[in-house]
């Protein structure tokens, strides 16, 4: 939340996530190139490139999101299982367990399937 976007949670995945779907770019490529533009590419607008990446020496500031691929990432809003901050961890979140409710039974189901591999 800022002063420009009061529905916004500082979340830049879920901001490219919103650009896949009003700007229709769903294809696996576009959704790349989405997630790209959030990363890599956004290092280069900024001209911290040659800091940005997981590399020696880097001050390791990342996250770790509970997905395989980035089409997960972009596809189904993980939760953010770690936040790295110069290498520490500063944020932790445990996912929620999803179960559905099918014959009487309960039935855990995992969303996060990897569909497109």
């Amino acid at each position: 939340m800022d002063p420009w976007y009061p529905l916004g949670r500082g979340d830049m995945l879920a901001a490219a996530r919103l650009a896949v779907h009003v700007c229709h770019m769903t294809g696996y490529e576009e959704m790349q190139l989405m997630y790209d533009a959030i990363t890599s590419n956004a290092a280069k607008a900024f001209g911290i490139a040659d800091r940005y990446g997981l590399k020696p020496g880097m001050r390791a500031d990342f996250i770790i999101l509970d997905t395989q691929t980035v089409i997960e990432a972009v596809r189904l809003s993980p939760v953010c299982r770690y936040v790295i901050k110069a290498g520490r961890i500063v944020a932790q979140t445990e996912p929620a367990i999803s179960r559905i409710h099918r014959n009487g039974q309960i039935v855990p189901v995992d969303f996060r399937r990897n569909l497109y591999a």
